[in-house]
């Protein structure tokens, strides 16, 4: 993985797992709203774009390079598109 550009690649592919011990790292390309039901501890990395991470009655805007944790059932819209990482503990 040393040199990969993530926004490149995920553009490319839609999506790109990561290996990075004891935790599940991906890139998701967003084009739609996607619900997540999860009470996972799950950071998330704008890399590209801009997203609306809402949970709860509570809503986070992130712009590129802008990063939010959430441990519980959310909501990911993205403005347009958007490409973020996604980062959620093994366990």
């Amino acid at each position: 993985m040393k040199g990969t550009h993530l926004v490149r690649v995920t553009k490319s592919q839609g999506g790109l797992p990561l290996p990075l011990r004891g935790v599940n790292a991906e890139t998701l390309q967003l084009t739609e709203p996607l619900e997540v039901m999860s009470d996972t501890e799950t950071l998330y990395l704008c890399l590209d774009g801009e997203v609306v991470l809402d949970y709860a009655l509570e809503f986070v805007h992130l712009r590129a390079l802008e990063t939010f944790t959430v441990a519980q059932a959310h909501k990911l819209s993205p403005v347009a598109s958007a490409i973020v990482l996604r980062v959620k503990l093994e366990g």
